[in-house]
């Protein structure tokens, strides 16, 4: 079934010839058996992602991990991934506190990453709220939410095919993922967005096709 799935696949985006593809791993800093594997994965075939670290998390082992892989850049995914707003999974809010915290975590992350700190921005839950925003849009090149989600960043980029499930927090398996490939193709540019501590095998195994296939379609976008 995966290989015929996957047949299908390939020949979509093989005829959709101007798409490309960018990747966005969030939740990137502890260490995790299964970024390890990913980041293993992307060294392997040369795949160029965005890993979006949670400065609060980061850890050395992460750290010697992302200065391996010599295609990565690193965004900033807030600055604890911790819900300051009750019942809406928002961390980035129009509080000064919060806000220098976010200013000096990226500063941070430039030290610890040097030239592959991207400076880009990108919130916990893919939402901030307009007075943070307004507040770091100075501070940083851009910012990357999901699908519709605008600001008034220089640069916006948004992931558009979040592989994970989350009513289930699984993976949304192959055919879904195929379905939605096949509705955002024709926008020329699918941001897919991955979180490696809720990937099961099947999911990797689709993520391998990917790179393994499409590796002249993977992108940067910023």
């Amino acid at each position: 079934m995966q290989k015929q799935i996957f047949k299908q696949i390939y020949e979509f985006i093989s005829q959709h010839k101007d798409l490309k593809i960018w990747i966005r791993c969030d939740d990137v800093g502890k260490k995790n058996d299964k970024f390890t594997r990913l980041n293993n994965l992307f060294i392997h075939h040369n795949t160029k992602a965005y890993y979006a670290v949670v400065p609060d998390f980061l850890c050395e082992q992460t750290i010697t991990e992302i200065a391996k892989n010599k295609n990565v850049r690193v965004m900033q995914h807030g600055v604890s991934h911790t819900n300051n707003r009750a019942n809406n999974m928002l961390e980035l809010i129009d509080n000064n506190i919060i806000v220098s915290q976010c200013i000096e975590k990226g500063k941070q992350l430039q030290q610890v990453f040097g030239n592959k700190y991207c400076q880009i921005l990108c919130p916990p839950w893919n939402k901030l709220e307009a007075g943070a925003s307004d507040k770091l849009k100075n501070h940083y090149r851009g910012l990357s939410c999901y699908k519709n989600h605008s600001s008034e960043f220089d640069i916006n980029i948004n992931a558009t095919l979040d592989i994970i499930d989350w009513a289930t927090c699984s993976y949304r398996g192959h055919e879904v993922v195929f379905e939605k490939i096949q509705q955002q193709a024709n926008s020329g540019l699918i941001g897919l967005c991955l979180h490696h501590s809720k990937m099961n095998d099947e999911a990797f195994s689709f993520v391998e096709f990917v790179v393994s296939n499409f590796g002249d379609k993977i992108c940067f976008v910023d």
